[in-house]
């Protein structure tokens, strides 16, 4: 924009560290998508993925606010997004390196 004169159109310092904030939050789903494009899949990964995602929507202090929004968006429709059903829960606790998610698949599940 510089180059053509269009000083007004260009970002401030403070719209890029947005734009960076943004992006370093989004890069975390591209991960999630190579895992799951990949030849083997499982149904077993969405409580794994479930619980990166619950983790990477924590909110932080130094979150800007539209990070903020974001993530909150984000986890509230996770349940939506990737729900978990029976077959969800029953390819998790067959599977050998998933297994061990029983005990948080019952309290998702309202079952403790």
């Amino acid at each position: 924009m510089k180059m053509i004169g269009q000083y007004g159109k260009c970002l401030k310092g403070t719209e890029w560290a947005v734009v960076e904030e943004l992006a370093a939050f989004l890069s975390h789903f591209q991960d999630f998508t190579d895992i799951v494009s990949t030849k083997v899949t499982s149904l077993s990964l969405i409580q794994l993925i479930r619980r990166e995602i619950q983790d990477i929507c924590t909110i932080n202090s130094s979150d800007c606010e539209e990070v903020v929004t974001l993530k909150r968006a984000v986890a509230k429709n996770l349940n939506r997004r990737l729900p978990v059903t029976d077959a969800v829960t029953l390819a998790t606790l067959l599977d050998p390196s998933t297994k061990d998610l029983g005990p948080d698949l019952q309290k998702i599940l309202g079952q403790t």
